[in-house]
């Protein structure tokens, strides 16, 4: 928290990461939406894509 604090941090980059997090989030909902219409055994493959979304948000918010 104290790293959002500090004088270095710019209020426009953090919205900025904040709403490409959502667009990644979007982004997974739409391809497991995708997923789950084309096979009605795609919930393994959901949670996989999921995972995999949430892994690069996490890996490219941190960068």
């Amino acid at each position: 928290m104290k790293a959002m604090l500090s004088p270095h941090f710019s209020r426009n980059h953090y919205w900025d990461e904040v709403r490409s997090l959502v667009d990644s989030v979007v982004l997974s909902m739409n391809s497991i939406a995708g997923l789950f219409v084309l096979r009605s055994d795609g919930a393994r493959c959901a949670v996989s894509c999921l995972s995999v979304g949430v892994l690069a948000s996490v890996i490219s918010s941190r960068s």
